[in-house]
């Protein structure tokens, strides 16, 4: 049997760590862990050659995993100690500086905590890297990289003798080597007095960068006993000085096949390169790329910029000062004022076992979930719920006040230090500090058990409580494993019996996926004391069932069940992670595209969606808003998130390191393919990149392991066996690991692969083809592929996906040979696609360069094809209208289409021209180019182009008042339009028919076609038809009496408006809106939304002027300003042109109440006749009731009160016919002031019921008041 020097145990032979303890046992072979005898020179059961480690030179080699010799790779492992320099007798121990280690200022008596011995350190390093370091290809990964090297070594050694020099530098590498080695990193690099090593290569671990800080805090401090004697005997003042920062490298073996060497090679290493040369003599300096993880771990001093060579702006560096130990790790925003999001049920529990222990009913709780499911929010919550709810602490006669809360912890790098788990708890009990002097502790330890115990159990405790820390005890001897086990198990039970005997207690106890087999064994022990004591245990963990930790959920689940409550934490919903994204970043409106990245990469983890969002806003993704109380999006934001955040990359990298290298491999093939993969795919890439891979069912177990791991899931296994990768951030880190150089020939052989397994799916396989020959850089397959992918994604409407594999056709087109057409194609299809996604200018530039390129070529084809779409772009009522560019563009392609006799061309032109005169208000011209564009279309049976020039006419028809024949274009253009499959122009159809029945008075079938054209458009995502369908609509719902969906609408369709660019409706709708705020009685609101949508119109669209400015006549006429309401109507005559784009050019009726209200009965009259005659000419019934109500007024001025009430009844019946509740309830109170007593009363009453209807659908309380205090409303009410 093999004893253990730590804990006694006896371990069988072959064993590499104690059973017990953890304690390392012996050297082992790192190809094959064979436990080796030490001082070997051959693994004796593989036969690889060992390098002898007798020297401090052969240590560090051990580091680097092997020198090189010609044609053969050596493996070095530590097999026995390395000799000391300078001898052991002439310099001080070696210590020990954390607070957790041994220290010189007392010899240690007992194994307890003892670390392993300095030859053992380097071969556990091995045991797991050296094999990595020797088998893998270069990668791209995340790495904290240590420099240290001696301060001032130039000028100290040429006071020296060349061997004194090196006699004291080998001294200080001890120092320098050691703590890397505890902290679990590698040494890669000896460079004179200086050494570099690597924290996450070749393997990761979760906190690389703390365990870096923590070994350059080690190297500094323990080093300054060293110091003093090297000042006493050379005279010389020797001090070092370290440099840390973390980035992103390519790691690999470099060099000949003389001289290979593992290193790191990119800018980061370079920046902590610089932090060393930079840094104070013994200090640990580090760069912003680690303090960003570390921040809340330890304290530290920022010290500005520092210039770094190659960079444009100074690197900041930070000085750390020292550890600062929490009982609970810092993950993530820290903001615990935040309502807690799906743990509802989590939450519950622990209340309930609150209770239970305060009513004095032991508890044990485990909280187990994935790291970043909340499992330390969760204890915050719950801590302050005991603070709120159980008994404040006391001092007792001692002096001593024992809390009721404590929590414990385990850290990654202590899982071999047995107990740890307790001297962290016995720490806070004793009021102790890590970094305390083992004097310091000693005295500590002494005066509590003096306070504490009887003096008959002093010595008995203190030598236990010695043994446990490391410290000397008090008769010198030393406790056996057994025997300090024993005393230990006691203590510690007697202990909480004493705290917990009358008074609830809380003990919470974090991270037990890392503690040590021995705190679990007594942690297990002690939970018999819930039978009969009120204390409660919190164990939170990780679902590591190969972790010593595991044991505590079966034991407690299955001989402690009348006590035990498992809380397992599962992912966040979507719309939980969507709720959090929400608290994280309040008031923001995130792009879809940025909103489903964060929830793909965070995959309901908060944690990880936390520190996305932080990643967006280091990024400049997200940025502080204009009053830097809320955030915005950047509007240089690309809407793609490129980088992992380093603070996720350690961890993720971590789980992908536990994996062999044929697992490994497998892993990064399967991220290539993609976020899912199918099982076919994979099996052809792995036989065509590492055959043995795929013989034998190793592939399989392959797949078996990584869904054991959760690191894949199977998704399907028809049609076709797929997996996916749980987490999309593990998919990415996996993949951006393999060299580029690497991924283009494997992004190649997946594309080839699915072109031979999925001959006849090409076209629903295309956005992964081209990805695949896009990376691999073969171009003329990629714009095949983007082509098809592009096509598919317009048919359906997806603009955005549209555009953009469009362009990626586009960029790839110059390593390609495409034809003329197949140009033309790209470039049109991406611009179209473009203007349907409102990016108006990046269309205008597409065009623009599709007309460079065509006089390149000396193409007139494509060169007309760029000009059509262009002159389109500018006779289109949006931000880039421009009728005179429009114009001459228009007249160029006609001449170049009738030069190539391209007559569909011509028709597309004329239509142009069509809307160009439509818009500039030139009606008779927009007539004569549309109907020959339809004639041409019609000639030709372009049914497309005929759809669109028809639909266009139907609004022409609509200026000249030709109603029946508008609504028979829209039926036949529907109709096409079905045909054609075109929803988007379905939608406007509706739209326009809409509009069309609104001003015929048909209110319910204008409300009916403006549904189902918004309901496709919305679900097209047209942000153009979403607006165009509600633009009119609004006004219809406000003559019915709803204002409440009246505003909405209106409000809906400008925001949708903002979003298109479509400034017809952000000029009328924004008028009509503010009309009916000023007839809800704010008429300063109103007057405000009417100026806005005024200076709109003078911005870009001066054409639109003449609506908003009635509108604002209008609303002064409400205000009592007359003066002002002539002003605005006098601009409005001055003005040429229609006063509603799409309605026929009548009197407005703003004129007519001017005149009325200025007392000219007799104007009104005239100007109000001849208003209604061409509203009744044109059938614009929804108007006419306004028309006689304003008529029957002008005649009761006049004193002809017969005809006012011969009017006002025929404007009531019509009122009434067509639903204009708004309208009714004004006529019936005139017809009320000229009607005998008794009906007067009848139609007050009806007019009051229509008032009240209208108040009931007003929500907003400030417009209900100003509506209920109008002169004429309140009026009504007390009649």
């Amino acid at each position: 049997m093999k004893p253990c020097s730590r804990c006694q145990t006896a371990n069988r032979p072959e064993a590499a760590f104690c059973k017990e303890c953890g304690q390392f046992l012996g050297a082992t072979c790192p190809n094959c862990r064979n436990a080796l005898p030490s001082a070997s020179q051959f693994c004796d059961a593989c036969g690889i050659r060992l390098a002898s480690l007798a020297s401090l030179t052969g240590w560090v080699a051990g580091s680097l995993a092997g020198a090189a010799e010609p044609a053969q790779q050596v493996v070095t492992v530590a097999s026995e100690p390395p000799a000391k320099h300078p001898p052991a007798e002439r310099l001080p121990k070696l210590p020990e500086s954390t607070g957790y280690s041994v220290s010189q200022e007392q010899p240690v008596r007992s194994g307890i905590t003892d670390l392993p011995a300095a030859a053992e350190l380097p071969s556990r390093a091995l045991s797991a890297g050296a094999a990595r370091m020797t088998e893998v290809e270069s990668e791209r990964r995340v790495v904290t990289m240590l420099f240290c090297d001696v301060h001032n070594s130039t000028a100290n050694a040429e006071k020296l003798d060349p061997e004194e020099w090196t006699e004291i530098i080998n001294g200080a590498f001890e120092y320098m080597i050691r703590p890397i080695y505890k902290f679990e990193g590698t040494v890669a690099r000896l460079m004179g007095d200086a050494i570099l090593a690597f924290f996450g290569a070749p393997i990761s671990h979760e906190d690389d960068p703390q365990r870096a800080v923590l070994a350059g805090l080690d190297i500094v401090n323990g080093i300054a006993t060293y110091r003093k004697e090297v000042e006493r005997r050379w005279g010389i003042d020797f001090n070092v000085r370290v440099g840390i920062n973390t980035g992103l490298v390519v790691v690999g073996n470099v060099g000949s096949d003389l001289r290979t060497e593992y290193t790191a090679m990119g800018d980061a290493i370079n920046v902590a390169a610089r932090m060393e040369q930079t840094a104070q003599p013994g200090t640990v300096q580090i760069a912003e790329g680690t303090y960003r993880i570390i921040a809340s771990e330890f304290e530290v001093e920022k010290i500005g910029g520092i210039d770094v060579k190659g960079k444009s702006e100074p690197v900041t560096g930070y000085r750390v000062l020292k550890f600062v130990v929490t009982a609970r790790r810092l993950r993530g925003l820290t903001d615990t004022t935040l309502p807690l999001i799906g743990r509802v049920e989590a939450r519950r529990n622990l209340s309930a076992a609150i209770d239970r222990t305060l009513r004095g009913n032991g508890q044990i709780v485990t909280i187990i979930g994935e790291v970043g499911m909340g499992k330390s929010r969760l204890i915050a919550e719950m801590r302050a719920e005991w603070d709120s709810r159980a008994r404040p602490p006391v001092a007792d006669t001692t002096g001593y006040t024992l809390d009721r809360w404590y929590e414990t912890f385990s850290l990654s790098y202590e899982s071999t230090r047995p107990y740890g788990l307790f001297q962290n708890f016995l720490r806070q009990v004793l009021g102790a500090t890590h970094g305390e002097s083992p004097v310091a502790l000693q005295a500590t330890i002494a005066e509590f058990v003096a306070a504490m115990l009887p003096p008959e159990h002093h010595e008995y405790v203190q030598n236990t409580l010695a043994a446990l820390f490391g410290l000397t005890q008090a008769d010198g001897a030393s406790l056996d494993g057994e025997a300090f086990r024993k005393q230990f198990y006691e203590i510690i039970a007697s202990l909480l019996e004493v705290w917990a005997k009358d008074n609830p207690g809380v003990i919470v106890c974090d991270d037990l996926h890392w503690s040590d087999q021995a705190s679990i064994d007594l942690l297990v022990h002690l939970f018999q004391l819930t039978d009969r004591l009120p204390i409660l245990f919190v164990c939170a963990l990780r679902p590591d069932r190969d972790a010593p930790g595991w044991q505590i959920k079966i034991k407690a689940d299955a001989d402690f069940p009348h006590h035990y409550t498992e809380i397992q934490l599962a992912p966040l919903t979507q719309k939980q992670s969507i709720a959090l994204v929400n608290q994280l970043l309040p008031q923001v409106d995130l792009p879809e595209t940025v909103l489903e990245t964060i929830l793909a990469r965070a995959a309901g983890n908060p944690f990880f969606l936390e520190e996305v969002v932080r990643a967006l806003q280091d990024e400049g993704a997200i940025v502080p808003g204009h009053n830097g109380a809320n955030w915005m999006v950047s509007p240089d934001h690309n809407e793609k998130i490129v980088n992992i955040p380093d603070s996720l990359q350690s961890l993720l990298m971590a789980r992908i390191d536990r994996l062999d290298e044929a697992q490994r491999h497998t892993l990064q093939l399967a991220a290539l393919i993609g976020r899912s993969f199918y099982y076919r795919v994979l099996e052809v890439i792995v036989r065509d990149t590492s055959a043995g891979l795929a013989e034998g069912g190793q592939l399989d177990r392959q797949l078996s392991d990584l869904q054991r791991m959760n690191l894949i899931t199977l998704a399907a296994r028809l049609p076709e066996i797929e997996f996916i990768f749980r987490q999309a951030l593990v998919q990415e880190l996996a993949y951006s690991s393999i060299l580029r150089k690497n991924r283009r020939e494997y992004h190649e052989r997946v594309g080839k692969a699915i072109e031979a397994l999925f001959p006849n799916q090409l076209e629903e396989q295309a956005i992964v083809l081209a990805h695949h020959f896009s990376a691999a850089d073969d171009r003329q397959r990629a714009v095949k592929y983007h082509t098809i992918a592009g096509d598919a994604a317009f048919r359906l409407y997806a603009n955005k996906e549209a555009a953009q594999h469009y362009a990626e056709a586009l960029d790839c087109a110059p390593g390609a040979s495409l034809t003329s057409e197949q140009l033309i194609h790209l470039y049109t299809r991406r611009g179209r696609a473009l203007e349907l996604d409102s990016r108006l200018g990046e269309a205008e530039g597409v065009y623009e360069t599709m007309r460079q390129h065509a006089a390149a070529l000396n193409d007139q084809q494509m060169e007309l094809a760029a000009l059509i779409p262009l002159a389109t772009l500018y006779s289109t009522p949006t931000s880039f209208f421009d009728p005179q560019r429009g114009d001459g563009l228009s007249r160029q392609a006609i001449q170049l289409a009738q030069t190539l006799g391209d007559r569909a061309a011509e028709s597309r032109i004329l239509w142009n021209l069509l809307n160009l005169n439509r818009f500039s208000g030139h009606t008779e011209e927009a007539l004569q180019a549309g109907e020959r564009s339809l004639e041409i279309a019609r000639e030709l049976d372009l049914r497309e182009q005929m759809a669109f020039t028809a639909s266009d006419l139907c609004h022409l028809y609509n200026r000249t008042g030709q109603y029946d024949k508008t609504i028979e274009t829209l039926r036949e253009t529907r109709a096409l339009w079905r045909e054609l499959g075109n929803t988007p122009m379905l939608a406007d159809n509706l739209a326009t028919s809409s509009y069309v029945h609104a001003f015929t008075g048909d209110y319910s079938g204008a409300a009916e076609y403006s549904r189902e054209a918004f309901r496709i458009s919305e679900s097209i995502q047209n942000a153009w038809g979403c607006s165009y369908s509600q633009a009119m609509i609004g006004q219809v719902y406000w003559e019915q009496g709803d204002p409440d969906l009246a505003i909405e609408t209106m409000r809906s369709s400008m925001d949708y408006a903002e979003k298109a660019g479509f400034v017809v409706a952000q000029v009328y709708t924004r008028s009509e809106l503010g009309v009916v705020l000023g007839e809800l009685g704010d008429v300063e609101q109103g007057l405000a939304t009417v100026r806005e949508s005024i200076r709109i119109a003078e911005d870009g669209r001066p054409q639109l002027l003449r609506y908003p400015l009635s509108q604002l006549a209008r609303l002064h006429l409400l205000a009592g300003d007359i003066d002002a309401a002539a002003v605005a109507v006098a601009e409005l005559r001055e003005r040429t042109g229609p006063l509603h784009m799409v309605q026929p050019n009548v009197i407005s009726a703003i004129e007519c109440q001017l005149a009325l209200l200025q007392g000219d009965a007799t104007e009104a009259s005239r100007l109000l006749e001849q208003r209604l005659a061409d509203l009744r000419r044109f059938g614009m019934k929804a108007y006419i009731p306004q028309g006689l109500y304003l008529l029957a007024q002008a005649r009761q001025q006049a004193g002809r009160e017969s005809d006012a009430l011969a009017y006002l009844r025929e404007a009531r019946e019509l009122a009434t016919a067509i639903g204009s509740r708004w309208m009714e309830w004004r006529i019936l109170t005139a017809l009320a002031s000229l009607s005998p007593q008794a009906e007067a009363k009848e139609l007050c009453d009806r007019a009051k019921a229509i008032v009240e209807g209208i108040e009931r659908n007003i929500s907003d309380p400030a417009l209900r008041q100003s509506f209920h205090n109008r002169p004429d409303i309140h009026a009504l009410a007390h009649v």
